[in-house]
């Protein structure tokens, strides 16, 4: 099986659930390391476990590192237990009925060239370094008019900052990534998103397998040791949607709220 796996949807393959699914392999659920369910935060890290990276040419150093960052720790990463209570779920977000978590299974790391190993991560909630826990829903209106992905990812601090950084240098530098299943392109960078305590916003150009493109916005944050990831995109139009605010709002002040 591929790491990207084409995954069917109850909505019909033109939305553009289908074919963002079927492009990322995405299932909408909550998953995590061996993390204890207990609402204590975990001990720090003594380090993280060593993922695959690949790139042609790209050098090393441009590369997202597994090593855990040096600079000063602050906050330490959210449990498994702690990232459920904190995800946004029913109807947490006016408008929206979000499904998926938690439960199941979310997906493994995908290799890409180092430019764009950060992005196939946010695309995938992944991380380099491998994430303490995770959690993630998908979320639609009843109108089906657009989808919404939400990702949280438990860290010590200083990684979750390094992260967001990975993330905003390679929207600076990665145009295209394909795996088997997929892949994405015509990265453009878009202003800052509000909320947390630091966020990149970009959009991507996304093909399923069936050959569908659709147009989906990133938004990815910090807020404190816990990286959100949120992409959205419109239905059956080709113009990137908008990470609805009030779901930012209320996904970031929930998980504020477990984090104290």
């Amino acid at each position: 099986m591929s790491t990207l796996k084409s995954t069917r949807s109850t909505v019909s393959r033109v939305l553009l659930a289908a074919s963002v699914v079927a492009a990322l392999g995405f299932t909408a659920a909550c998953g995590g390391g061996d993390d204890k369910a207990d609402d204590k935060p975990t001990k720090p890290s003594k380090g993280a476990s060593a993922g695959t990276t690949g790139g042609g040419d790209d050098k090393a150093s441009d590369e997202p590192s597994d090593k855990p960052s040096e600079e000063p720790k602050g906050a330490g990463p959210l449990t498994e237990a702690q990232l459920k209570k904190a995800l946004v779920s029913g109807s947490d977000v006016p408008g929206l009925k979000f499904d998926g978590g938690p439960g199941g299974d979310l997906e493994k790391p995908i290799t890409v060239g180092a430019e764009c190993q950060a992005l196939a991560d946010a695309a995938t909630i992944n991380s380099h370094p491998e994430a303490k826990a995770r959690a993630a829903a998908m979320g639609m209106p009843t109108d089906f008019s657009s989808m919404n992905i939400v990702g949280l990812l438990a860290h010590e601090q200083a990684d979750a900052t390094k992260i967001v950084a990975d993330v905003r240098a390679a929207v600076g530098k990665c145009q295209k990534f394909d795996a088997d299943g997929g892949g994405f392109s015509q990265t453009k960078a878009l202003p800052d998103p509000k909320g947390g305590d630091e966020g990149v916003a970009y959009s991507m150009m996304t093909k399923g397998d069936d050959g569908d493109t659709q147009a989906v916005t990133f938004n990815v944050f910090r807020s404190g040791s816990t990286v959100a990831v949120f992409y959205s995109g419109n239905i059956g139009s080709s113009t990137p949607g908008t990470v609805p605010q009030k779901l930012i709002d209320a996904q970031l002040t929930k998980l504020e709220q477990v984090a104290k």
